[in-house]
């Protein structure tokens, strides 16, 4: 009888036991992750899409400039714009300044109240033109546009060099009346504080503005609508700087004829320079903000310019007042040609970028 029959061979038993002890696979689930190895890369890693979105050029990278826009927010340079607007209202509707003495009937020299009109009668017009820019170009800004923001900042400028050359005026029968000698009670009324504080105003809030003077996700302004446009500005403010008669280019800081404020000088020299930066600096940028900003900054003169030129009131003034040695107060041809061309290219320039908006 055999003896091996009612047991297991010793090979058949290690076999056994190694192959019960080897650890089960468990089976794939929808968890585990596999290897392709077909060479071709799962549809969620293809190009062009990410997870179930597919990526196209067409999306907006500027998504939240449009949410700011529909959305009102109250912004600094809006509190600003409306007290600059407060002083220039302010020194439209009260007394400049007042002159009085006893010399009797005929002293020489004019007495009584100034009041803005007083010297030049596109004075109001042009101050409330300005003011009024600047609430509403700062009102733009709080909704995200940033047109508004530079609008606002060129018109508070147009204001400061619009007030700089009202107090220099104003100086002026102040210097003739102390000149002659005579007793003299001089009082610089509200209306000349309200104005040379909304001149200072401007000036804050056109660097207030500036801190918007970035990009807008729209394409700039055409290179060459912006280079004729900064030229358009260098005529305009070279022209008042033309001599006339036989005087010559000093006469635009020193007295040559007779003795004028030194104030008048520094009125007539700001806001030109205003002015030239407000239009070059503006046009140049190549942008929304820019464009703005050389609009706003050209208010206050292109008013005083066309009613100069045409003689819309009784007695205008243009530009930085008249040019040294005029016999009268008409603006030079240099100047109405160049602020024709502002006027020409600044609206070319908006035509554009309404264009582009609406693609």
């Amino acid at each position: 009888m055999s003896t091996h029959g009612d047991r297991a061979t010793p090979r058949a038993a290690t076999t056994e036991m190694s192959t019960s002890r080897l650890p089960v696979q468990p089976a794939p689930s929808s968890r585990t992750r596999t290897i392709d190895t077909t060479g071709e890369l799962p549809q969620r890693y293809a190009p062009g899409v990410v997870g179930t979105r597919e990526r196209t050029s067409e999306v907006d990278p500027y998504p939240y400039l449009d949410q700011d826009r529909r959305r009102f927010r109250l912004r600094p340079l809006l509190v600003l714009a409306v007290l600059v607007a407060a002083g220039a209202v302010t020194g439209v509707v009260t007394n400049v300044i007042t002159i009085v003495t006893d010399a009797g009937a005929s002293p020489g020299f004019e007495v009584g109240d100034w009041k803005i009109n007083d010297f030049g009668t596109n004075n109001t017009i042009a101050a409330l033109l300005a003011a009024s820019a600047a609430v509403v170009g700062a009102l733009a800004w709080c909704f995200g546009a940033r047109w508004g923001a530079g609008l606002a900042g060129g018109a508070g400028a147009a204001l400061a060099g619009w007030s700089t050359l009202l107090i220099g005026l104003a100086e002026w029968p102040i210097v003739e009346a102390q000149r002659s000698g005579a007793a003299l009670t001089i009082t610089r009324d509200v209306g000349y504080w309200a104005v040379a504080g909304a001149g200072a105003a401007g000036v804050v809030l056109l660097l207030l503005s500036l801190a918007a003077a970035g990009r807008d996700g729209h394409s700039g302004l055409d290179p060459w609508i912006a280079a004729l446009g900064a030229v358009s500005f260098v005529l305009v403010c070279g022209g008042p700087l033309i001599p006339q008669g036989d005087v010559g280019i000093e006469a635009n800081y020193q007295s040559t004829t007779f003795d004028l404020p030194a104030m008048f000088f520094v009125g007539r020299a700001v806001q030109l320079g205003l002015l030239l930066v407000c239009g070059v600096v503006g046009f140049l940028s190549v942008r929304r903000f820019g464009l703005g900003l050389a609009i706003g900054g050209a208010l206050a003169a292109g008013w005083m310019l066309v009613t100069a030129a045409t003689d819309q009131t009784d007695a205008p003034i243009g530009p930085a007042y008249a040019n040294p040695g005029a016999t009268d107060l008409e603006p030079h041809a240099v100047t109405i040609v160049g602020m024709a061309m502002v006027g020409f290219f600044a609206l070319v320039a908006v035509v554009m970028a309404v264009l582009d908006s609406d693609r």
